[in-house]
């Protein structure tokens, strides 16, 4: 199946490091077990972050719909796109208006992170509620770029 990576969760002059997953892993008989294993990534990727202490990390397509945020970018704290899975770090958190504001997003899942991140993810179908909130809303919210799917 299709799959989608994971940024490098970058520090200033520091590693960067990333990961991929396969996309099937999500598609599931039923939306329980599609749940499941979606909590089941969450988790993997909350103890990732725990390790990291990234600046700002995120999911990106391969196809390149939607462009990877170069590390000046990440660095400067100016990130320009909101992604489909989005993990800010305490540094970014303020500088996108600060932790109570980032928790108040209008999107799909909103999670705090133990060092004062976020765990952000505007709007996933799967997800129970997943209509009512989307990719567009939430990256207005943060003033970031929503990507246009055609």
């Amino acid at each position: 199946g299709a799959g989608c990576g994971v940024c490098p969760g970058w520090r200033p002059q520091g590693p960067s490091v990333g990961g991929t997953f396969d996309e099937q892993f999500f598609h599931k008989v039923d939306q329980q077990e599609a749940m499941e294993a979606l909590e089941h990534w969450l988790g993997i990727t909350k103890v990732r972050y725990n390790l990291w202490h990234p600046i700002y990390a995120y999911t990106f397509n391969h196809d390149g719909i939607i462009p990877p945020t170069p590390r000046e970018e990440s660095d400067a704290f100016k990130p320009e796109w909101l992604y489909e899975i989005n993990l800010f770090g305490p540094e970014m958190v303020q500088k996108l208006g600060g932790r109570a504001y980032v928790l108040a997003t209008p999107a799909q899942i909103v999670r705090p992170l133990d060092d004062g991140g976020v765990l952000l993810i505007p709007e996933m179908n799967l997800y129970p509620g997943g209509l009512e909130f989307t990719w567009e809303t939430a990256a207005e919210y943060l003033g970031l770029t929503c990507p246009y799917f055609s």
